[in-house]
């Protein structure tokens, strides 16, 4: 995955996370990995699995489109 993606993707995410009013720790709690990885993967700084991905988007109830139009 380009690190261009990863960017756009952690921006995406993170800004679903903060208009659900959740912190990191939250968020990671239900998608089960932990805040690190999650602070990691927001920052575009993590090469991170479909799987989990997949577990964050439920985690927040939303699809890919939802991050990538943010």
């Amino acid at each position: 995955m380009s690190q261009e993606l990863r960017r756009r993707l952690g921006r995406g995410l993170r800004s679903q996370r903060k208009s659900r009013g959740l912190t990191q720790e939250e968020l990671a709690y239900r998608a089960g990995t932990t805040a690190s990885v999650l602070g990691l993967i927001e920052r575009g700084q993590d090469n991170f699995t479909i799987d989990t991905l997949s577990r964050i988007l439920n985690a927040l109830n939303i699809s890919i489109d939802d991050i990538l139009e943010s």
